[in-house]
């Protein structure tokens, strides 16, 4: 896919791509960190319930659990790691 980026700038070309190159490095980096940190709260939700994270979706998902908070904070930290990645890989993927 080719995206095309306009802009009304009084700079050079160069010099808002070095910008935004910078930009989107920076929001892979904070991508990376968030996903890091998504990914390692599911783990403690993991030993502490001793099923895996997919397991326990389809678990959750199935209403095999119930709605107790923490199956919740859970269900919401999965999610959010899950975001934080595809956000990560398509960041990841983008030349400037």
């Amino acid at each position: 896919m080719v995206l095309e980026l306009s802009t009304q700038s009084q700079f050079p070309d160069q010099v808002v791509r070095d910008i935004v190159r910078v930009a989107l490095k920076s929001e892979a980096a904070m991508a990376h960190l968030r996903y890091e940190q998504f990914a390692n709260e599911c783990q403690t939700f993991e030993q502490r319930f001793r099923i895996t994270t997919e397991e326990f979706r389809v678990k959750f998902e199935a209403g095999e659990l119930g709605d107790a908070e923490e199956y919740l904070d859970w269900f919401a930290v999965a999610r959010g790691r899950d975001v934080w990645l595809q956000k990560s890989q398509v960041l990841d993927e983008v030349a400037v």
